[in-house]
């Protein structure tokens, strides 16, 4: 590449020169496909860029701290590489309209991979055959207000790509794939906030996600013929606030091992299937859910999965289905203030478990409230539903009063049915931020009931970040026998 501003001079430019093949940068002007090398530098595209004869990527950012204006223009190319292309610490790109390629994996839009950290992707927009609209493996970078129309047949594409992406800020983009998905997330990324997006897909799936620990708000997700919203071996991921629909699939299909999600005020609707779907997905939360379609909720090889204050559950077969399935089976999921007209149950030993909210006031004769008392409830069968004792009125365990405002309440007793063992603690906040016990003994010895042992070498219980630059309140009962300093509490995350 090379820069021309040496054989230019003010008043001799010659419009029949071919100045972006033979000289593509101008000072900052850039003319047509090249490096861009000074740091710190903004560089404007002043015409479209064409170029069918590349044997690499177009414009390549090489420093750090640039900045690429496209002002609107176009970045296109017959052959199979990326229109803009950067490793560099903090690189900005905006404004451009990019086609590149077709039917081929190596042909992208923008392509940002490890060190482009700190980046902006800004109000570009990609269409054609291409593979992906952008592929991003960069950090701590924002992506707003671009536009995706993917219209490769043959190859599985995507509006954006990430892989080995963290911490990352993906809002206000319009991303469609006509085959693949909108927007993919691999295993690799986590700890981003996809916040007020539409993604979809003619063939394939609006949102796929292969990955754990990141932020799916308020966003519209659809899908023409495949599930509109995947999760496949995702886990521990916050998915708030989005309308999801699918004409002909499922609207959400959670997938082998698809565990410890919370699924908070959504609307899923499916054309022709069940509004979501459960095989080989456990302890997750959906609260305060719209879901219709064939099933309003399917269930199959799903246990300790827990449905609260749903809004709205319909079927047009049934509101809710437990498939007939033989190993693991289905088990111990629990519906909580959450009503519908129709089940059905198959396979042998498999269950559901409906429960309503239930609120005991225990005051004395003068009707002063009574701390202390117990409250027992009994099912029809005569079975003990709960024991609790009252400390006034409103705090009976099982009203939802007592945990307005909890993220996480673990009782620590190893109470199976709720799914708890040697390895496993369950959130009875009902927030699904359930534990995993690395080390840590069972013991019957705990202030209330049971608890754990830990020797202060390794053992722990691990749950999901709960909150982030959030102030809050962390009350446990312990026991210690050592008079040295002790972490009872304590973070990993940065």
């Amino acid at each position: 590449y090379t820069n021309c501003s040496s054989v230019l001079t003010l008043g001799t430019f010659d419009p029949s020169y071919s100045y972006s093949t033979s000289c593509p940068l101008v000072g900052t002007d850039v003319l047509g496909c090249t490096s861009l090398s000074t740091a710190g530098t903004t560089y404007t595209v002043v015409n479209d860029i064409s170029n069918d004869t590349l044997t690499g990527d177009c414009l390549i950012v090489s420093a750090a701290n640039v900045t690429l204006d496209c002002s609107g223009y176009l970045i296109s190319s017959e052959d199979n590489f990326t229109g803009v292309y950067s490793n560099q610490f903090n690189t900005t790109i905006k404004n451009c309209n990019i086609s590149m390629g077709s039917e081929n994996v190596q042909a992208k839009g923008i392509e940002l991979l490890d060190g482009a950290d700190n980046s902006t992707l800004l109000n570009n927009s990609f269409y054609g055959a291409m593979n992906y609209g952008i592929w991003f493996g960069a950090e701590d970078s924002l992506i707003a207000n671009n536009s995706a129309n993917i219209t490769s047949t043959t190859v599985v594409a995507s509006g954006i790509y990430f892989s080995g992406a963290y911490n990352n800020t993906v809002r206000g983009n319009t991303m469609h794939a006509y085959r693949g998905a909108g927007i993919y997330i691999t295993s690799s990324s986590s700890y981003n906030l996809i916040i007020n997006n539409s993604a979809s897909s003619t063939i394939d799936y609006g949102v796929y996600f292969l990955v754990s620990n990141n932020n799916l708000i308020n966003n519209t997700i659809e899908s023409d013929s495949d599930y509109s919203l995947y999760l496949n071996s995702a886990d521990n991921n916050n998915i708030t606030g989005n309308i999801v629909s699918s004409n002909s699939n499922y609207g959400i299909r959670l997938f082998s091992g698809s565990d410890n999600n919370v699924f908070t005020k959504n609307i899923i609707s499916s054309g022709s299937n069940a509004g979501v779907s459960f095989s080989n997905a456990n302890n997750n939360l959906f609260r305060w859910t719209n879901t219709s379609g064939t099933y309003g909720f399917l269930l199959q090889d799903a246990s300790n999965n827990t449905f609260k204050d749903c809004v709205f559950v319909n079927g047009t077969t049934n509101d809710v289905t437990v498939n007939s399935d033989v190993s693991p089976g289905t088990h111990n999921n629990s519906f909580i203030n959450c009503s519908y007209d129709s089940e059905s149950v198959n396979g042998v030993g498999n269950d559901i478990t409906r429960k309503w909210y239930y609120s005991a006031y225990v005051n004395d004769s003068s009707g002063v409230a009574v701390s202390g008392a117990n409250v027992s409830a009994y099912n029809s069968s005569g079975g003990l539903e709960f024991l609790e004792v009252t400390n006034g009125p409103l705090e009976v365990a099982s009203s939802d009063s007592l945990f307005n405002g909890l993220v996480g309440y673990w009782k620590m007793n190893n109470d199976s049915s709720v799914g708890e063992n040697d390895t496993h603690v369950y959130d009875h906040s009902g927030s699904g931020n359930n534990g995993s016990v690395t080390s840590a003994v069972v013991s019957s010895n705990g202030k209330i009931n049971g608890g754990f042992s830990f020797d202060g070498s390794g053992d722990d219980i691990d749950i999901p970040e709960l909150v982030s630059n959030v102030s809050g309140t962390f009350t446990a009962w312990f026991k210690s026998n050592s008079s040295a300093a002790q972490y009872i509490i304590g973070s990993s995350y940065s």
